[in-house]
Order: structure tokens, then C-alpha cells, then sequence
């Protein structure tokens, strides 16, 4: 995990201001500045102006513009930071994409997706970055580079208003402090979503959200020499409760009581196709509290001083976040059916799950960079983090509901609780560390004016360590701190990359790259025996060809990319190998290969009119040895998709097991295609008035739920229409997104109930169709 280049905005540069030719964007996604058409990576960067005019506010609004990766809409933005070139997390632990805010990594899932009032543009790298961003960067990653105070007074004022109780209102204001010396900024903004769906019956709404974030930031110049720059970020956002559908199972085996099960099978087979209309549970009297709670801190520092053979450069960071979830985990308005003991009776109960996370990450990265104008330029760096986290997980039952002298079955009774209040639920209490020390650089050399090699690597040393206080799957009883809870263990990885690049021209290149990435190892909260403690990292190596080209004097662009990844050491998730262990644990077993391309294309056709193009294709296949431990041989047997023919018998530490087969599965999570397309349309009006229309279309293939292949979330097509009006200082705009209404779930996964520890799939629905109108003010 380490910091991005200055982590700060760099200017959009252009031959021309007219919207004749495509603009030339500067990026600092290898820790320097680089034309974004000059570096021999795969990068998509939304600039500004895009953000704002496609009214971009959150990651899954960037992901929408970007070929390669796959991050789902929905109500939440507490999901991560989604899945780039097919390579998804297996078996949970870290994610496989790094997110950083001005050179400070965020290392919490939950707070990755963040408001973008302040961005100078967010940048998305594709492909392994581990030797110059860390263990994070295993599948790309994704920065935030957020606007410098300049020496100009400026700033804009925002309000929109739409449907579903959409209300926001946004502004900033930056400028100089004391001459060409000082300057400072400041951001605010609040927004207000009541959701675009409800319960037909109890009237409950899901989806909503209200959001409070603020950033100030400063830029002190002292001489030509030196600077020091940093910000401050904080936020407080609460998500209502999640417009989930559960889905009716229709494959597998015959539940022993249909009735518990509610339905005959125990699993889903097919499309995800939502026939149930959406139930909210109205469990916010009881908890108190329901949805998503989270607080975001985000602070960095940045300073550099030229020393005249070379640039000092180092950066500390610190983010902290709180968050707090806690909802029904079945998604019914009347709970599910529990069979009551000895009368046989139904009593329906409320299954109350939830998360408590507490995260505070501190890193400081220093770096020496050699100037660019020489025939060998370098890079070399030191990087130290300490990242320390707290996690409960709540999971509760209302004990006062069941009936006098009756009694539910004994798995369940665990987590009986006085009233089912977060208070009172059940906790697994968890207390983890982890702290890395890393050795980094680079070099860059010119064989001639055209050819070029490059080299990165990183050296990480990592210590973990993690004290199970609680586990109810265990035993519901307090640990003592330092007991048989605790453990701790040592990861030591090298990651690299080698570029060659050859430019034909100062408008046409080609690469070729081999680069490696690292998915840090960890420890499994359910373990009880050794062997299942810990887990070791997951490797992948990636072998890439690319080319950027502009064309007919800078009104096309084209970059294409090919590449093949192959991970090894797949981290999965199984049944535990000790029968009296019924949680899932994580294992390193397997390999896969992922194939395929990504390519964008920019066009002005003719003046007033831009047009964008962008394909990824991928092909994520699990190769021999990779098997799944989780999913029973009678279900196996049960399913077509599955059959006979994958099962198998391997060795593992307690003997020997019947597995199942992965081999030619498509990875989970995984869309093959993904096409997103854009036109963009300006003129004048009387008045000098001008005028802007956009049109921007998505479509993403379909999405298979589980390794085994035989459920999946259905192909979805999305179209955003923007459109303003602009003379001076104001700016009027209007919006619809998702245009057609589309309701296709943007995921699925199972949720286990108590009742009978059987799984059903819960579908989180996109967000539906919105439109409103907002008014600008800029100074």
C-alpha cells in the first residue's frame, strides 16, 4: 500500500480550447507525472468537466464509463471497490483493487466509494500494480485526485432537486491566503435521497440515503524549491436499508419441512428473475437503529523539496472509519417461519444481523525520483503503514415472541436474545492489526530516443496479527485478551514489472509488459483447528500488450490492450475440515487464467460533437486443481449444472475428501462482456447562451453468483441522459438515469437462515429511474 506520485491535481492540458481536438490529460498513476498517452499501462481518467457533466457521485458512476471494471449500482456504496479484468476475491480477506485518495491508501471496504465534489479527475489503472502501489494493487487501482487550491479566486454553488426526495447541495471556494504564497479550499456537501422503492403494504422505504461530507485543503509554496501540500476529508453518510429481494429456490434437494425452507428445494438455479414484490422489514422500533451507519476521516500531507540532481518527496496519511450496519438478513416484512417445540407450531421471527467496524490506518511514504530529462531516470522509496481494526458481527433473535414453555431448534437458540436489539445480539468481537514495511523503485532507460525499458519492484515485509475475543459460532463467552483467540504471522512477498516501449511517433506507441501481483494472506475468524488458522497470499502474473494512438491531428484516439493472467494459490472459501465447525473458513487451493482485451476509442467528428467507445472483453476460467469445498456432493448430485462428473477425490491434511471440480467454470462475480458508449453534443443559443446534451449507454454480460456455475444475474443495458445550459457563472442542468426504468438485480448472493441453516438468494436491486434538475453558480 503505498502513495501515488504528488496525489495531487495536475492540469488537463489541450493543443486547443476550442473542442476541436481530444484533450491531453496528464496522469500520475506511475508516481510522476506522464502523459496519460505516453505510459505503458492500461488507464481510464475521467477528467472534471466529465464528472460533473455526467453527474458522477460515487464509484459505481466512474465504473459505468470505464471497460474493465465491474462495480454494480446500488443504494450502498459499502461493497468495495469492485472487480478489474475478471479477478475477483474468492475467499474475502484483502481486496484485489487498491483505492487511494491523494497518495493515502484506504484500506476499509466500506469506505472506498466516496463523494467526488472536490475530484480533479479519479483515475482507474488496469492490471497489477502491487510493485509500485503494494499488496492492494493485486488487480489495478483506482485514485482520487482531488483539486490543489490555486493562486485565483474561485468557487461554484450547487443545488439539484429531483425525484424521490433528492435534495442536494454542494459548493466550494479557494484561493489565495497570503499572496502567491498560502492557498487554501474549502468543499461542502450535503445530499438527501429518500429511495425509489417501498414496501406495497407497510409503506417502508428502501434505498434512501443522506450524506454530509466536507473537505479543506491547503497548498504552501515557500520558494521554487519547496512545497507542502495536504487536505483534511471527513464524512458522515447513512444508507436506509437495502431494496433486497429474497428469491423462491428451484433446484437442488427437497427441504425436509417445506415450510421452514419456504420452498420445496434448497437452492436457485437459472436467471435471477425477482417475482416477489419487495418486502421492508419494520424492525427500526425494535433495534432502534437500521441501514448503514459510517464515518470517514481522510487526512494527508504531502512535501517536496528539489535538490537539484533529484526530487525529495514524502507523504504521510490517515484515514479512519467507523461503520455500522444492522437489518433483517431475510428481507421479509413478517420474518421468517420458525417450527416451534414439542407443539409443532409456526412463530415467525426476525433474523437480526448486522456489523460493527472500527479502522484506523496510519502510513508515511518517502522517495527520491531522479529528473525526467535524462537518459536513465529512477525511482526509490520507503513505505511503512500500521493499520489496526476492531470488527464485531451481530446476530440476534427475539426471544420475546416465541410462545411460554416453547422452544426453537437447538442451532438457533444461540442467538435468542432478550428483544433482538443490536445491545443485545449475539458478537463475534475481533481486534486485528497489520503492519507493512516496503522497499520500492523503479527505473526507466532510453536504448534510443524511441525504446524504452522499464523496471519496478517492491519488497513488502508484513506482520498480522488477530484476537478472536469472541466467537458465537463457538462458544457465546468472553475471551480473555491474549488468550486462544490470538495469533499472529509473518508475510514476505517481492512483486514486480518490466515495461518495453516503442514509440513510432510522438502520437503512436506500443508496449509490452510482464508484471506480477501480490493478495496479502490472513486469518479466519470461524478457524478451531491449527491447520485452518491462517492463510497464505495469492499471486498472479500477468503478461500484457498494448498500444495508444492519436490520430487525424488530434480529433482520434484509439488505445487498445491485450492481456492473459494467471493466478495461483486461489484464496476460496470451504467447509472447515473440523465437523463441529459449520462456518465457512478460507483456504489456498487452485489456479485460474483470465484472457482477454480492453479497448477505448475518443472521436470529434466534426466540431460540437464527441463521441466514446469502450469494449472489454474477459474470459475468467478456473484452471485443473481449483475445486469447490463448499457446496455438498448430494447438491452436486442434485443439479444438472453440476452432476457426477465433477466430483472427485483429493488429500487433505485430515485424509482424503470428495471435492468438486471447478475446471472451465467462469470465476464468479465475473461479467465476459462490458460495453459502455457516449455521445456528447454542444452548441450556441441567442443570448451567448450554449447548449450540451449527453447520451451514456452501459451494457454488462451476465454474471454467474457461485464457482459451480448454475445461477446467475441476467445481462443489464443502462442509458444516462445529461443536459444543460450555460452563460457566464450559471450553469442549469437536467437529468434521467437509467432511462429505461431497468430493474435487472445487479447482484445476488446466499444468505443462511436460521431457522433451518439452509441458503436462499438475496438480490439487491439497482436504484431506479431518477430525474431532476439542478442550478450552478461558479465565480
Amino acid at each position: 500500500m503505498s502513495a501515488i506520485a504528488l496525489g495531487v491535481a495536475t492540469p488537463v492540458l489541450a493543443a486547443a480550447n476550442d473542442g476541436t481536438v481530444i484533450e491531453e490529460i496528464v496522469v500520475t498513476a506511475r508516481k510522476r507525472e506522464e502523459k496519460l498517452q505516453d505510459v505503458p499501462l492500461a488507464i481510464t481518467a475521467v477528467t472534471a468537466k466529465d464528472l460533473q457533466e455526467s453527474r458522477v457521485e460515487n464509484l459505481a458512476d466512474i465504473a459505468a464509463q470505464t471497460p474493465g471494471l465491474v462495480l454494480p449500482r446500488s443504494s450502498t456504496e459499502t461493497g468495495g471497490a469492485g472487480v478489474i479484468r475478471g479477478v475477483n476475491s474468492l475467499g474475502g480477506g484483502d481486496p484485489t483493487v487498491a483505492v487511494f485518495m491523494d497518495g493515502v491508501y484506504l484500506g476499509n471496504p466500506t469506505s472506498v466509494s466516496l463523494g467526488v465534489m472536490d475530484m480533479a479527475r479519479i483515475e482507474v489503472v488496469k492490471g497489477p500494480v502491487s510493485a509500485l502501489y503494494g499488496r492492494a494493487g493485486y488487480a489495478g487501482a483506482i485514485n482520487y485526485v482531488t483539486q490543489t487550491p490555486g493562486k485565483d479566486l474561485m468557487g461554484h454553488v450547487t443545488a439539484t432537486v429531483g425525484n424521490g426526495g433528492k435534495t442536494s447541495i454542494s459548493g466550494s471556494v479557494s484561493g489565495p491566503v497570503i499572496g502567491d504564497t498560502l492557498s487554501m479550499g474549502l468543499s461542502l456537501n450535503w445530499d438527501k435521497f429518500d429511495g425509489t422503492y417501498k414496501d406495497d403494504v407497510n409503506g417502508l422505504k428502501a434505498g434512501g440515503h443522506e450524506k454530509k461530507d466536507g473537505r479543506i485543503s491547503f497548498s504552501y509554496t515557500p520558494n521554487d524549491k519547496a512545497y507542502v501540500r495536504g487536505g483534511y476529508y471527513y464524512g458522515e453518510d447513512f444508507f436506509d436499508l437495502s431494496p433486497n429481494v429474497t428469491l423462491t429456490n428451484n433446484c437442488g434437494l427437497p427441504n425436509a419441512d417445506p415450510v421452514i425452507g419456504l420452498s420445496t428445494f434448497n437452492q436457485y438455479c437459472g436467471a435471477i428473475k425477482v417475482t416477489r414484490a419487495l418486502e421492508v422489514a419494520p424492525i427500526s422500533s425494535t433495534s432502534g437503529q437500521t441501514g448503514n451507519n459510517r464515518k470517514v476521516t481522510i487526512a494527508n500531507i504531502t512535501g517536496g523539496y528539489d535538490l537539484g540532481w533529484a526530487d525529495l518527496q514524502a507523504t504521510a496519511g490517515y484515514t479512519r472509519t467507523m461503520q455500522r450496519g444492522f437489518a433483517d438478513f431475510t428481507y421479509f416484512r413478517t420474518g421468517i417461519p420458525f417450527r416451534l417445540s414439542p407443539s409443532g407450531n409456526i412463530v415467525n421471527l426476525f433474523e437480526l444481523f448486522g456489523s460493527d467496524n472500527n479502522n484506523e490506518d496510519k502510513s508515511i511514504e518517502a522517495k527520491l525520483t531522479s529528473k525526467q530529462d535524462q537518459q536513465l531516470r529512477w525511482i526509490a522509496g520507503v513505505y511503512a503503514s500500521s493499520q489496526q481494526s476492531a470488527t464485531s458481527t451481530i446476530i440476534g433473535l427475539d426471544r420475546s415472541k416465541l410462545p411460554a414453555g416453547q422452544s426453537i431448534n437447538s442451532s438457533a437458540t444461540l442467538f435468542l436474545t432478550a428483544d433482538g436489539s443490536p445491545s443485545t445480539t449475539n458478537k463475534t468481537l475481533v481486534d486485528s492489526t497489520d503492519k507493512q514495511y516496503a522497499l520500492f523503485g523503479s527505473f526507466d532507460y532510453d536504448f534510443m530516443p524511441n525504446l524504452t525499458l522499464t523496471a519496478e519492484t517492491r519488497y513488502v515485509h508484513q506482520t498480522k496479527s488477530q484476537d478472536i475475543l469472541r466467537n458465537s459460532f463457538i462458544a457465546n463467552t468472553l475471551r480473555p485478551y491474549g488468550a486462544i483467540g490470538t495469533t499472529a504471522a509473518d508475510f514476505n512477498f517481492t512483486t514486480y514489472r518490466t515495461n518495453l516501449r516503442y514509440k513510432f511517433s510522438d502520437h503512436l506507441m506500443t508496449y509490452v509488459a510482464v508484471a506480477t501481483g501480490a493478495k496479502a494472506g490472513g486469518f479466519n475468524t470461524r478457524a478451531t483447528i491449527a491447520s485452518e488458522i491462517a492463510y497464505q497470499p495469492e499471486f498472479n502474473t500477468t503478461y500484457e500488450a498494448g498500444v495508444k494512438g492519436t490520430f487525424l491531428d488530434g480529433r482520434l484516439q484509439a488505445n487498445l490492450a491485450l492481456y492473459e493472467i494467471k493466478a495461483r494459490g486461489l484464496q476460496v472459501q470451504g467447509v472447515s475440515d473440523d465437523p463441529k465447525n459449520v462456518g465457512l473458513v478460507t483456504k489456498n487451493f487452485g489456479a485460474n487464467t483470465n484472457k482477454g482485451g480492453e479497448l477505448e476509442i475518443i472521436a470529434i467528428p466534426m466540431t460540437g460533437v464527441k463521441l466514446n467507445f469502450g469494449l472489454a472483453y474477459v474470459d475468467p476460467i478456473f484452471d485443473a486443481g481449483a475445486y469447490d469445498f463448499s457446496t455438498s456432493n448430494a447438491v452436486c448430485l442434485a443439479i444438472a449444472a453440476c452432476g457426477p462428473g465433477r466430483l472427485t477425490t483429493i488429500t487433505v491434511p485430515q485424509g482424503t475428501r470428495t471435492v468438486i471440480k471447478l475446471e472451465g467454470n467462469q470465476v464468479p462475480g465475473t461479467s465476459k462482456v462490458l460495453a459502455n458508449l457516449g455521445a456528447e453534443f454542444r452548441g450556441d443559443l441567442p443570448g451567448e447562451w450554449t447548449w450540451m446534451v449527453r447520451l451514456d449507454g452501459r451494457y454488462e454480460s451476465k454474471r454467474y453468483i457461485n464457482a459451480l456455475n448454475y445461477n446467475w444475474v441476467p445481462n443489464r443495458t443502462t442509458a444516462d441522459l445529461h443536459a444543460s445550459v450555460e452563460k457566464d457563472h450559471i450553469t442549469i442542468g437536467a437529468y434521467v438515469e437509467n432511462l429505461t426504468d431497468d430493474d435487472t438485480p445487479v447482484t445476488a448472493s446466499p444468505n443462511t437462515r436460521l431457522s433451518d441453516f439452509q441458503a436462499h438468494l438475496v438480490a439487491p436491486l439497482p436504484d431506479g429511474r431518477q430525474y431532476g434538475v439542478s442550478l450552478t453558480y461558479k465565480y
